[in-house]
């Protein structure tokens, strides 16, 4: 997790790793380690940075809300770069509210090879 106000975190968040500062360099770092996956969590001031970096983020966790906002900051604000995604799953809520779970292009396994019988004369 990484907080811009470590001062708020409370109860059972206090077991997992907080970090303050550089997002990109506590990931980086992070993901050179051997372990589990990493689970992380950002607004969009902080997710649009980390989403610029090619290979830092496999996989994108999206909760969308039936609402659009006139103002505030955008969710991939800060990117100079395009990013593709497929999509690996979707649920979709009563409320209208839906999570949808998208890896990169660029995490994505590749497709099969083609058998040769396949190719285009």
């Amino acid at each position: 997790m990484s907080s811009g106000d470590i001062s708020a975190i409370t109860g059972s968040a206090r077991s997992r790793e907080v970090r303050s500062g550089n997002a990109v360099e506590h990931l980086q770092e992070l993901k050179e380690q051997d372990g589990a996956d990493i689970v992380a969590s950002f607004g969009p001031r902080t997710l649009g940075p980390l989403a610029d970096v090619p290979g830092l983020i496999e996989e994108y966790l999206l909760v969308i809300h039936p609402a659009v906002l006139a103002a505030g900051p955008r969710l991939f604000g800060h990117l100079t770069r395009d990013l593709g995604f497929t999509l690996a799953s979707a649920r979709v809520f009563d409320g209208g509210a839906a999570v949808m779970r998208y890896r990169t292009l660029e995490a994505a396994d590749p497709p099969p090879a083609a058998d040769a019988t396949d190719k285009i004369r």
